[in-house]
């Protein structure tokens, strides 16, 4: 744009000009759906997904370590209507990820507000046997009882007549706590173990075996 003056006689030279732009309003910012704010998910590749901010717009995700994203580990660029995202390979930890709109300008909405997530796919170690002691005789069926496994928030008991545990005679529910009596055990040689599982529910090995 430009002006000039205009005197009783005649006009003046015009000014020199002066450019603008016009752009419309920032883009809106998309809201992040799943998974849930500090979820933990035992699953290393998790589906990222967010709401539509406007149609026919496309939109930008990061991935980072760091809540600052000061240098994202994974960004993506999703085409038009795609509101979701497959990471790729995670390791085991603390993750963060947040999103923006694109308009057809390629003008930026402000960054989504983040949300963090933990990937934990690693499951507890194996619970140490306490009761009752290894190749005891026992005349009636006892209550079996472990240390707690760290990290480990249910566990799983089982016995046997193999010590391979091949097709076991009995395997409890997940259990809350370190002590079970099974239904009544029949007379004979047996072998039982016992193996914990996480919050983020994975399974842990195995405890070694105890007799009785």
């Amino acid at each position: 744009w430009r002006m000039r003056v205009r005197t009783a006689d005649d006009w003046g030279p015009w000014s020199p000009a002066w450019k603008f732009t016009l752009t419309p309003p920032l883009p809106a910012t998309p809201t992040l759906v799943n998974p849930a704010n500090a979820a933990l998910l035992p699953d290393n590749t998790p589906d990222l997904t967010w709401n539509m901010a406007v149609e026919d717009d496309r939109y930008e995700l990061q991935i980072d370590n760091l809540s600052t994203f000061a240098s994202p580990e994974q960004t993506f660029s999703a085409s038009t209507g795609v509101l979701t995202y497959t990471a790729t390979t995670l390791p085991d930890g603390i993750w963060y990820w947040r999103v923006r709109t694109i308009n057809y300008l390629d003008v930026p909405s402000p960054w989504s507000a983040y949300r963090s997530f933990t990937v934990d796919t690693t499951g507890p170690v194996a619970p140490v046997l306490s009761a009752p002691a290894n190749a005891a005789s026992i005349i009636s069926t006892p209550a079996f009882s472990w240390a707690a496994a760290a990290t480990a928030t249910k566990y799983q008991f089982e016995y046997d007549n193999d010590s391979d545990f091949s097709s076991p005679i009995y395997t409890s529910i997940d259990l809350t706590t370190t002590s079970h009596t099974p239904p009544a055990i029949a007379l004979g040689a047996y072998s039982w173990h016992v193996r914990g599982k996480d919050a983020g529910g994975n399974w842990g090995g195995w405890s070694s075996a105890r007799t009785f």
